[in-house]
């Protein structure tokens, strides 16, 4: 248990800071603001956005950390969209 404990308090600070259900989380500061205003976001969010952006050109769009919500419920990793390709 005294082993596990630095590992669930790094799940429970990310947790809080990025979880789109926490009204006061970056994350939904950041969502909020979209189409509004600039959202200023600290190194490891600039670091996790460029990573995510990596990504996404690696799989040619199909890694999308926007798209979590067009995941079906209970069908975890299968969209129940189609991606565009070009």
């Amino acid at each position: 248990a005294a082993l596990a404990a630095p590992a669930i308090a790094e799940v429970r600070r990310l947790e809080h800071k990025y979880s789109r259900y926490r009204e006061g989380s970056l994350l939904s500061q950041i969502n909020a603001a979209a189409g509004k205003h600039a959202v200023n976001i600290d190194t490891e969010t600039a670091e996790l956005f460029d990573y995510a952006d990596t990504l996404f050109q690696a799989s040619a769009g199909l890694f999308d950390i926007s798209s979590a919500s067009c995941v079906a419920p209970g069908i975890s990793g299968k969209p129940n969209f189609r991606p565009k390709r070009s």
